[in-house]
């Protein structure tokens, strides 16, 4: 499967689910004072593409790839790809994780509608939505912990050239369970976080020494 293609169907993904549920996708819930707007939107064509994501992450071949010694995986090539990944797995997550609170909403109501917003809240409202948000949280700690640890590329390495592997010059084994955690903190303090790694000759993030991984252009293997 080429780059292209990939690209292609991840932005392809991405309108499709949002033409299907109209303004936005997922479930949210927010008050200032005694200001309360509570909403959820999905759509039977937002659900189908999210299972259609799930299906083309799992059914992807780990294409083998070399090596590319001479480059260096830039700072925001790696930024480039968190945000097509992150697009992935949001995709994944918010349509079904709106689910619940329509399906409440059509309790009260009496009638079932796949978006609706109202300007109140109801005690059962966070126990509906903290669920998506957790959920979202987990699929994007896995999906960043599963790929490295199969030696697979995301979609967004494999679009952008590079990928995630162990640090085999400290002697350690990776820790790619802690590198999810390591990197959301970094995330959370990006200025930071990409001030010091522009000065790395190798432009290595402070999470890929703490978790003893690194990420390395590669080609395809020579057949592939």
């Amino acid at each position: 499967m080429g780059k292209l293609l990939t690209f292609g169907i991840v932005v392809g993904a991405l309108f499709a689910s949002a033409s299907f549920s109209g303004d936005y996708i997922g479930a949210s819930s927010s008050c200032i004072n005694d200001q309360c707007v509570v909403g959820g939107s999905s759509s039977p064509g937002s659900v189908i593409v999210s299972l259609l994501i799930v299906a083309f992450l799992f059914l992807r071949p780990n294409l083998p790839t070399v090596v590319n010694k001479s480059g260096v995986v830039g700072v925001w090539r790696r930024l480039g790809a968190f945000l097509v990944d992150f697009v992935l797995v949001i995709l994944v997550i918010s349509p079904i994780a709106a689910l619940p609170l329509l399906v409440a909403e059509a309790s009260y109501t009496g009638t079932f509608e796949w978006s609706f917003v109202r300007k109140f809240a109801r005690p059962s409202d966070s126990y509906l939505v903290l669920p998506g948000v957790f959920a979202s949280i987990a699929a994007l700690y896995f999906y960043f912990y599963i790929h490295p640890l199969k030696g697979k590329q995301t979609p967004g390495e494999y679009i952008l050239c590079f990928k995630v592997i162990a640090a085999t010059d400290v002697g350690l084994k990776p820790a790619y369970g802690t590198r999810p955690i390591t990197s959301f903190i970094g995330l959370c303090a990006w200025p930071i976080s990409v001030y010091f790694a522009l000065r790395q000759a190798d432009k290595r993030f402070w999470w890929d020494t703490h978790s003893r991984t690194r990420a390395v252009m590669v080609s395809p293997s020579p057949g592939n």
